[in-house]
């Protein structure tokens, strides 16, 4: 599926996530595919839980000039 579909698909699940945790997250912050992007949101918006239960996110600590 192409990033168009992708958001389009997305887009009622992040209005319902923002009024859950009062933001948007952003597929690019996670270490998935879109599917399991798609499919974790879904979850989190039915368990009341944040991605970060369902995804691991990518670290933003630093080591030799390299985000790890």
């Amino acid at each position: 599926m192409n990033s168009i579909e992708f958001g389009k698909k997305c887009r009622p699940l992040n209005i319902q996530y923002r009024e859950l945790f009062d933001y948007v997250p952003c597929r690019g912050n996670y270490r998935c595919s879109q599917e399991e992007y798609f499919d974790a949101l879904q979850k989190s918006i039915s368990l009341g839980k944040e991605l970060t239960e369902f995804l691991e996110q990518y670290s933003t600590e630093v080591r030799d000039g390299i985000f790890t």
